[in-house]
């Protein structure tokens, strides 16, 4: 019913605007069955951003005093797991070989989880970021880099969202992989 609606849509564009060059169905018949097949982590990553600014705003509501900012600090800090960083990378890989007509539903449930995953891997990198070009004092040239990465992401560009992502998956493995060495030492 969605994609009668779309071309019905594209076809009253048509009679105002005039003849389009290219035959636009497909492409909207594609983009209507990828928020669908999207559909359940569009919802899961609204509902977990919906929370975070809910949390974070009540604690900050809640805690006003210098003293409680102590507590605080725990409160809002934000940690991945080993875990969701290899079930990050698994995913991503088969998301991009599960594409054949018998294996597509399991590519769309992999292509699902990666995306659920992916704004915790993704603040785990800008907060690397953020220490990294801080790490000497405030620089200019790290300021430029931080928010540009930011600017990147909220434009939603894919390769931004992608190398963040598997940036933050990198991150976790090898801070775990850090903390496994020093404990075992």
């Amino acid at each position: 019913q969605t994609i009668s609606i779309m071309h019905a849509l594209m076809d009253e564009m048509t009679k105002t605007v005039g003849e389009m060059p290219v035959d636009l169905s497909g492409y909207i018949e594609a983009a209507v069955l990828t928020v669908f097949n999207l559909l359940p982590a569009i919802i899961i990553i609204v509902g977990n951003i919906g929370a975070y600014i809910i949390h974070s705003t009540l604690l900050s509501v809640t805690y006003n005093a210098e003293k409680d900012r102590e507590e605080l600090l725990p409160m809002l800090s934000f940690e991945m797991s080993f875990i969701s960083a290899i079930l990050f990378s698994v995913s991503l890989i088969l998301s991009f070989v599960l594409t054949t007509n018998d294996t597509a539903f399991y590519g769309a449930v992999a292509e699902n989880l990666m995306l659920v995953l992916a704004p915790g891997l993704i603040l785990t990198a800008l907060g690397a970021l953020r220490m990294l070009t801080t790490r000497k004092g405030p620089s200019c040239l790290g300021s430029i880099i931080y928010f540009g990465v930011i600017m990147m992401l909220c434009s939603f560009s894919l390769p931004a969202i992608f190398i963040c992502s598997i940036a933050g998956a990198v991150i976790v493995v090898l801070s775990h992989v850090a903390k496994w060495r020093s404990n075992k030492d």
